[in-house]
């Protein structure tokens, strides 16, 4: 899982960040397309405006910790 949110514009659109983070996860990549990320139309729209279609951003691996309860065997 990872953080990301918009740090600006790849293209003449102004201001395309909505200044929002998205949490997403990573379910493939390209091999051919390095530095890029795709991100789901409904991800991409949290972040930022949809007509700019492409914009940088800053990413952060999403730390979660899971713990699990176990039963306590007295004696």
């Amino acid at each position: 899982m990872f953080t990301m949110t918009c740090t600006g514009p790849r293209n003449p659109v102004p201001h395309p960040c909505i200044g929002k983070t998205v949490t997403v996860k990573i379910v493939d990549h390209c091999l051919g397309c390095p530095l890029t990320i795709d991100l789901s139309q409904e991800s991409f729209t949290i972040i930022a405006n949809l007509v700019a279609s492409i914009i940088n951003v800053d990413y952060k691996q999403y730390a979660y910790h899971i713990s699990f309860t176990s039963p306590l065997l007295l004696q």
